[in-house]
C-alpha cells in the first residue's frame, strides 16, 4: 500500500491522502545525475579520502557569488509587475531576440554571413528540458535515438518517457574519447531519428577535433 499523508483542510478537519509514487522514469537514479554520483560515492573506499568533481554546482561556494547587478536586474523586474502573469513557451520576444543577437555576433566573428532570427530561438528552463523538447519534437513512439556511452542520465530518462528506444554507441578512452564510428553505422537503421552528440563530452571531458566531427557526419 502507498504511504499516506495528512493536511488539513478549510474547516480545521484533517484529509488522508495517498502520497503519489514516483514514475520509475524519473527516479533520481536514472534521470539525476546527482542521483548516479550518489551511487557511485556510495562505493568509495571509506578509509580514502575523496573528492567529488561530479556536480559542477558553483552555487554552494560562496568565491562564486558575484552576480549582484543581474540579482538586481531581476529584482527590479519582479517590482514592475510585468512579468507576473505566464510568458510565452518559448520565451519573450525580447529575450529571443537578445539571444539571437548574440549568436549573430559569434557567427560573424568567426567569419561566416549567416544570421540568426529571434523566431528560430526557443527558451526553456535548463538543459534537461531543452533535450526533453529536442527528444519529443525530432521522435516519436517507436523511433530510436543514438546515444554515447558514457553520456548524460537524462537522454535517458527522456527516451522512457516518450516510448522512444535508446541506442548505446561507445566512446573509446584510449583515441580519446572519439566515437566508435563502426557501431554508429550498425546501430542505425530507418527509425534512427537522431543522433546525440555531446561535445564538449560529459562526463569524459573530451572536445572532438574537427577532423573528427567532420569524419561522423559525413561516415568516413
Amino acid at each position: 500500500m502507498a504511504p499516506t499523508a495528512q493536511m488539513n483542510s478549510s474547516n480545521g478537519k484533517a484529509i488522508s491522502f495517498k502520497a503519489a509514487r514516483c514514475n520509475p522514469c524519473l527516479s533520481e537514479q536514472s534521470s539525476s545525475l546527482r542521483g548516479v554520483v550518489a551511487e557511485l560515492m556510495a562505493c568509495a573506499n571509506p578509509d580514502k579520502p575523496v573528492v567529488s568533481l561530479g556536480v559542477g554546482d558553483l552555487s554552494g561556494h560562496p568565491s562564486f557569488r558575484g552576480a549582484h547587478h543581474f540579482a538586481q536586474f531581476v529584482a527590479d523586474a519582479v517590482v514592475t509587475g510585468d512579468f507576473d502573469g505566464y510568458p510565452p513557451s518559448c520565451g519573450y520576444p525580447f529575450s529571443r531576440r537578445a539571444v539571437a543577437e548574440y549568436l549573430a555576433r559569434g557567427v560573424a566573428a568567426a567569419g561566416e554571413t549567416a544570421t540568426a532570427d529571434p523566431d528560430d530561438v526557443f527558451l526553456t528552463c535548463g538543459g534537461t528540458q531543452a533535450l526533453q523538447v529536442c527528444l519529443a519534437a525530432l521522435a516519436t513512439r517507436g523511433c530510436n535515438v543514438l546515444l554515447p556511452r558514457p553520456g548524460f542520465p537524462p537522454y535517458d530518462a527522456a527516451c522512457a518517457i516518450y516510448a522512444i528506444e535508446p541506442r548505446y554507441y561507445d566512446l573509446s578512452p584510449v583515441n580519446g574519447w572519439e566515437v566508435d564510428l563502426a557501431r554508429v553505422k550498425a546501430l542505425a537503421d530507418d527509425r534512427t531519428a537522431a543522433i546525440v552528440v555531446i561535445n564538449p563530452n560529459n562526463p569524459c571531458g573530451a572536445v572532438y577535433s574537427r577532423r573528427h566531427l567532420l569524419q561522423r557526419w559525413r561516415g568516413d
